[in-house]
């Protein structure tokens, strides 16, 4: 933001700086948050640049286009300069420019133009810096005496700020905001200015009625209007204001509208009353896929959480942002509608970012700007219309203000503020600080104060805010440096990330790579995936308008993108957030950790042929992770799948009872979504679960037995619908501590069987931690095996 010193002068008295004082404030404005970026001089002396009076105009003799003049520049000299611009004429008062004067890097010279010698330039407003006016020369008053030194009439001198203010502060984005804190440094007092509004006649409620459907979007919409208004030039201090802080002057009523919103940090918008249809405003949000041409001629495509200000029919503006090109102020316009709202500040941030506009406007907007200073900006601006456009104000405010924002009150503790900042502070300096920049203090008891914050302050909410603000007053650079330190050396493990860390190795180690995806995601793709997906309110882009609420999302994203470029041979793993809303609107945030497998997982050789990942392959990685952490008691079942897995190729792990996770083919339908045709295999788990096991699997450390194993093989015909590990538990139950290992042989399915049936044969090994086996206790415990299968599950010996 630029602070013009002159401009500041306004509001603060008796201030006088020079380029050196001001190089010296700018350190200390650093030191108070407000780091300057530049400081810069600006002189407009205009040396070699005066008064004249044109005296005689000819056509020139060798040009259809050029004008051949007699320019008084004192009372005793004429000369003759060649002028280019059609509106020059006999009898005008224009600047112009001597042999000698400087243009950056131009300079007018004596010469020939179409063979007839000119001594000087007769000037435009652009060429001056003075306006954007290039159709034709300036013309001066007829007042000002020919040989008058311009600088008397338009030389200014000034100290420009280029101040970078925190988005925390939007306070500052105004002339009287910035002006609080530069008195608070220099000793000074502020000023606000002083006005009146002169006539006023008949009553608002003939010319508009408002109406705010949304007043979420917007607590506050005030209106007042002006008659009559004569649209024209600024007067040149206006001018000059606006120019030394880069805007470019436009007309009188923009101008205003400009000059007030650098002057309080709140915007307001002048509406051409004429263009204003019903004699209505209505505030609403927009439609899907409705469209608006703003003032730069831009068609732009709305969607349904972006804030329109319309008439009986039509948009009119942006809110917040812009205006249309079918209500701005015109050389035509004679009657002016201003608006002073309040917007809510996400709904101006996501406006600009889905449209891609960013303006003064709505830099404040976003930020966040006085509700409460509503009355003062509009009649400030009113008063100015008045003023300078010759305008006539219609009595009365229309004024929508429904739930009133209050100021806040917050208590401060001064052995708190002590304690954390790590010093004391005077309490007589805090409170003379905290008035100086309008925080008003009242003594609860000797140790705190109760402290009123405007609502300019919208950063201030809390007592650690206060605090923040004690330390800035205060001044950073007077913290003492303390030698001495309590902090601790020895180094804080944080079990989340160590949990993390661990599983993130332990993949690695199997063999996999790791991938980082981003946890925004397009709410689309959340659709089968189990728990509510969070939605982001104003999201980066419409293809990141949610938060994952699961990891598959983005393997499968990676894992499309690499089909498609023909990488076949994927394993990766991604250890992360997940995101789910809940019943109550709580945003639940667990680690999460999921693998993808697919693809080719060995090319084809001279000697073997291409092998592809299938479920084993799966099914042997999570049987891996699950010896490699010396899990026992760990099962695969056919139950509490997920939709989005295959339900006849995947499985859950159970350990002790407990569902840990899921594993399998990811299914068809799932695939589709993510455009992709080829077998996904996937795992996916929460950590918590892990957690939980570590627990109750304390492995303990056992020497290995000396003594032989001993291998028994038992094949047993059952119906299909009984699952193998039906039959594993009852076998390691009746096997005795001795049973130390048991695994599928071989599977038979066919002709050879009565339909309906399946065959497994199942491999046994014995050892005994302490003695040789004999064939009796063998067969005893073999025997045990049998019985219990057979039994219990109802199955055959085959």
């Amino acid at each position: 933001m630029k602070i013009s010193l002159n401009w500041l002068k306004s509001y603060i008295k008796d201030l006088e700086i020079d380029l050196a004082g001001a190089e010296e404030l700018a350190h200390r404005l650093a030191v108070l948050g407000f780091e300057a970026e530049s400081v810069e001089k600006i002189a407009n002396t205009f040396q070699k640049l005066v008064v004249g009076k044109v005296i005689e105009k000819e056509d020139h003799p060798d040009s259809d286009h050029l004008s051949l003049c007699k320019v008084r520049v004192s009372d005793d000299e004429v000369l003759q300069i060649v002028c280019g611009a059609p509106n020059v004429a006999k009898g005008q008062t224009v600047p112009v420019a001597l042999v000698g004067a400087v243009f950056g890097d131009f300079k007018i010279k004596k010469g020939k133009i179409r063979g007839v010698e000119s001594f000087g330039m007769i000037c435009a407003g652009d060429e001056l810096g003075l306006s954007d006016d290039h159709d034709g020369i300036m013309v001066l008053d007829d007042k000002y005496e020919a040989g008058t030194p311009l600088k008397e009439l338009f030389g200014f001198e000034d100290i420009v700020f280029d101040i970078e203010v925190t988005s925390n502060r939007p306070d500052v984005m105004g002339y009287l905001g910035f002006a609080r804190e530069f008195a608070f440094l220099t000793g000074h007092k502020v000023e606000k200015p002083e006005f009146t509004i002169k006539n006023t006649s008949d009553d608002i409620k003939k010319y508009i009625t408002v109406t705010v459907e949304d007043e979420k979007a917007c607590p506050r919409y005030a209106a007042r209007m002006v008659k009559n208004v004569k649209v024209q030039e600024s007067p040149q201090w206006l001018k000059e204001k606006l120019i030394s802080v880069g805007l470019r002057p436009i007309n009188n009523i923009v101008d205003i509208t400009n000059f007030v919103m650098m002057e309080s940090g709140h915007p307001l918008h002048a509406f051409d009353y004429s263009n204003i249809e019903n004699n209505e405003i209505v505030v609403r949000k927009a439609q899907n896929g409705e469209k608006f041409t703003t003032l730069d001629e831009v068609e732009h495509t709305l969607n349904d959480e972006i804030l329109l200000i319309c008439d009986g029919k039509k948009p009119v503006a942006l809110a917040g942002v812009m205006g249309g090109l079918n209500s701005g102020i015109t050389a035509e316009t004679k009657d002016v509608l201003l608006e002073v709202a309040y917007f809510n500040l996400a709904d101006i941030r996501h406006a600009t970012k889905h449209l891609n506009i960013f303006t003064d406007s709505s830099k404040r907007f976003e930020r966040g700007v006085d509700p409460n200073d509503t009355e003062f900006v509009i009649n400030r601006a009113v008063a100015l219309i008045e003023e300078l456009a010759n305008g006539e104000v219609i009595t009365g405010i229309c004024d929508v203000y429904g739930n009133k924002i209050e100021e806040k009150e917050v208590e401060l503790r001064f052995d708190r503020t002590n304690k954390v900042l790590g010093f004391k502070v005077d309490p007589k300096d805090i409170v003379k600080n905290f008035e100086a920049i309008d925080l008003r203090c009242e003594k609860i008891d000797e140790n705190r104060i109760k402290v009123t914050v405007p609502t300019c302050r919208p950063d201030i909410t809390s007592e650690i805010d206060l605090i923040e603000e004690v330390v800035r007053l205060y001044g950073y650079d007077k913290i003492p440096s303390l030698s001495r330190s309590n902090i601790s050396l020895e180094g804080v493990v944080n079990k989340e990330e160590a949990d993390l860390s661990r599983i993130r190795k332990e993949f690695v180690n199997l063999g996999l790579m790791e991938v980082s995806a981003k946890s925004m995601v397009d709410g689309k793709y959340t659709v089968p995936f189990n728990g509510k997906a969070v939605k982001i309110e104003h999201p980066l882009n419409e293809e990141m308008n949610h938060l994952r609420n699961s990891l598959l999302i983005s393997l499968l994203h990676i894992a499309g993108r690499n089909i498609r470029r023909n990488n076949d041979s994927i394993n990766i793993f991604e250890a992360g957030r997940r995101f789910e809303l809940l019943e109550n609107d709580d945003i639940k945030e667990e680690n999460s950790v999921a693998v993808l497998l697919t693809g080719i997982l060995r090319n084809q050789a001279w000697n073997e042929t291409e092998v592809k990942y299938d479920f084993y392959d799966i099914k042997g990685l999570v049987e891996q992770l699950m010896e490699d952490r010396c899990y026992s008691n760990y099962s695969f079942e056919a139950k509490e799948i997920p939709s989005y897995f295959d339900q006849n190729e995947s499985l859950s792990l159970f350990c002790l009872g407990k569902y840990i996770g899921t594993f399998g083919r990811i299914a068809d339908e799932t695939m589709e979504l993510f455009d992709i045709e080829q077998d996904i295999y996937c795992f996916e788990a929460a950590l918590q679960n892990f957690d939980e096991l570590e627990l109750k699997n304390r492995f303990k450390l056992k020497t290995l037995s000396k003594y032989p194993k001993v291998v028994k093989d038992l094949s047993i015909l059952m119906n299909e619908e009984m699952s193998s590990e039906e039959v594993i538990k009852v076998i390691k139950k009746s096997g005795s501590k001795n049973l130390i290992k048991i695994e599928v042989l071989d599977f038979y399915q066919g002709k050879q069987l009565e339909e309906g049936q399946k065959s497994y044969s199942y491999r046994m090994t014995f050892q005994s931690p302490d003695k040789t086996l004999k064939d009796k206790e063998i067969d005893k415990l073999f025997n045990k095996v049998i019985n219990s299968v057979t039994k219990q599950l109802g199955v055959s010996l085959r």
